[in-house]
């Protein structure tokens, strides 16, 4: 595979990095994770893995990529719960 132009953008990214974050549904609590990008088939698509430290926080995974006929890129997400979308 060859890399994909429109996933350019994303090469500052790349790399894998420690997350801090909140959620509106558990105040109070800060949560950590680990959230990793890389290159899928030679940088066709870009994948990105998440898990956080929260019992209860699903990991998941989600690949990012283009259409030659549409203007947006498209993410395709999936996690530990079967939870997939676009």
């Amino acid at each position: 595979m060859i890399p994909n132009p429109r996933l350019a953008a994303f090469k500052p990214v790349v790399g894998e990095w420690t997350t801090v974050g909140r959620h509106s549904m558990m105040p109070g609590i800060t949560l950590h994770g680990r959230t990793a990008f890389e290159w899928h088939e030679g940088g066709a698509f870009l994948c990105m893995r998440s898990e956080i430290e929260e019992p209860g926080i699903p990991s998941g995974i989600a690949l990012i990529g283009s259409d030659d006929d549409a203007e947006p890129l498209t993410i395709l997400y999936f996690d530990e719960r079967a939870v997939a979308r676009r």
